[in-house]
């Protein structure tokens, strides 16, 4: 048996005795399509019974292991991504970029699981800000984005695509769109005053 990822994870969970094993990888499949998404989520569930196999093993080292829960959905790291009136860039992310329209700070480091083979790419930083200005889509009004489709790089997407970031987009689209209901203007009036 092999493990399909070279960078296995054990992250310890705040409940003693618990933790998530990231050992299975789904490369390949579009976030976008039906059928890709239903084949990602048997191989992934393939995988996971065969990572099972594998635990008595390694008893000595994790003692006895059990599966407790599976995700209802595969994770989609990546999908689509719009274009903004700004697009984060690999600069920003490499050089800590601040901007006077900052919603946030990304602090997340990149970390980019190779689609064509097994390794990953590791972009250190220091923190870089998602700009209000990455969530308005070019030439349309009225619509604002929020999560992991904001507008940015491949290298800045690693980084910015976790929960907490995806989360203050989300805050800060709402408080955007509110604000522009109320003065009967578009988010990117709000964004620019």
């Amino acid at each position: 048996e092999q493990i399909p990822f070279n960078y296995p994870a054990i992250i310890k969970l705040p409940r003693p005795g618990e933790a998530l094993i990231q050992w299975t990888h789904v490369k390949r499949r579009l976030g976008i399509d039906s059928e890709d998404l239903t084949a990602a989520t048997l191989d992934g569930r393939r995988q996971v019974r065969d990572a099972m196999k594998l635990f008595p093993y390694i008893r000595d080292v994790l003692g006895d292991v059990y599966l407790m829960e599976l995700p209802y959905v595969i994770g989609v790291r990546e999908t689509r991504r719009i274009t903004g009136d700004y697009v984060i860039s690999d600069d920003d992310v490499k050089s800590g970029k601040t901007h006077a329209d900052g919603i946030c700070r990304v602090e997340f480091g990149v970390d980019i699981h190779e689609p064509a083979e097994k390794s990953q790419t590791v972009v250190v930083h220091h923190g870089f800000d998602i700009p209000l200005r990455s969530l308005l889509p070019v030439g349309l009004n009225n619509i604002m984005t929020a999560g992991r489709c904001i507008s940015g790089s491949y290298i800045a997407h690693a980084a910015y695509r976790v929960t907490g970031d995806c989360v203050a987009t989300g805050e800060a689209a709402g408080k955007v769109a509110a604000e522009a209901a109320k003065l009967q203007i578009t988010p990117r009036q709000v964004a620019q005053s």
